[in-house]
């Protein structure tokens, strides 16, 4: 079983709408060169095409993959950071693909297993708001705390299901904007800036001796193959 590289799930998806993108550039072109050559009706097809293949690329629009690039960045972060803590005995799958969706990281450590969710977000710290909940700048934030506790849930199932009863705690990393203090909770979920990862990886509520991360680490690969 192959593991996967930090933000593959993102790359493969970034690669794609160069793919799409490309086509349409493409597909361009070849109308033009037909109506400057062969039959020039086509050349009117262009300037449509054009502004079609425009739009899809344009900032946010369904071709553009600036925000793919800026989480791929984050996920490299969080995951260059798993790796340099290797010798301190952490395991780490990355891109851990799921029914709907993907885990960023799961660090399997000798204090427990974190299904980390990362945010390479600019825009201002996270915080909590009094009635609001977790908010980053000035913007509510909560449904990047919900996804982290559904990753969370089910990694923890998936383990389950391998008849490994471990908890699994959740993890938010900021990989670009700052968090309140550093470091907070909100229920569940441990909000985090990158520097303070490895802390909080080795506070968990588990003690995991080597082989029984390792079980974990092939149960969770054997998963992941089976997603894909």
């Amino acid at each position: 079983m192959d593991a996967r590289r930090p933000g593959q799930f993102l790359e493969e998806q970034i690669q794609r709408k160069a793919m799409i993108a490309g086509a349409g550039v493409a597909l361009v072109w070849g109308l033009a060169a037909l109506g400057w050559f062969r039959w020039w009706p086509a050349a009117l097809i262009v300037i449509p095409a054009v502004f079609l293949v425009d739009r899809l690329v344009r900032d946010g629009r369904r071709l553009d993959p600036s925000r793919q690039l800026g989480g791929l960045e984050g996920e490299q972060l969080a995951g260059a950071a798993l790796v340099e803590l290797a010798p301190q005995g952490v395991l780490a799958v990355h891109d851990l693909s799921l029914e709907r969706g993907n885990v960023d990281h799961v660090a399997i450590t000798p204090s427990g297993v974190f299904a980390i969710e990362v945010k390479h977000l600019a825009g201002g710290r996270f915080y909590i708001r009094r009635g609001m909940g977790l908010m980053q700048g000035d913007r509510p934030a909560d449904r990047h705390a919900a996804q982290a506790r559904r990753n969370a849930s089910t990694v923890h199932d998936l383990l389950a299901e391998s008849g490994i009863d471990v908890w699994v705690d959740p993890l938010l990393v900021s990989t670009k904007a700052d968090v309140w203090r550093g470091a907070f909770r909100i229920g569940r979920v441990h909000v985090l800036t990158l520097e303070r990862l490895r802390d909080a990886l080795f506070e968990g509520p588990e003690c995991l001796d080597a082989s029984r991360r390792q079980l974990i680490f092939e149960t969770l690969l054997a998963a992941d193959a089976g997603h894909r």
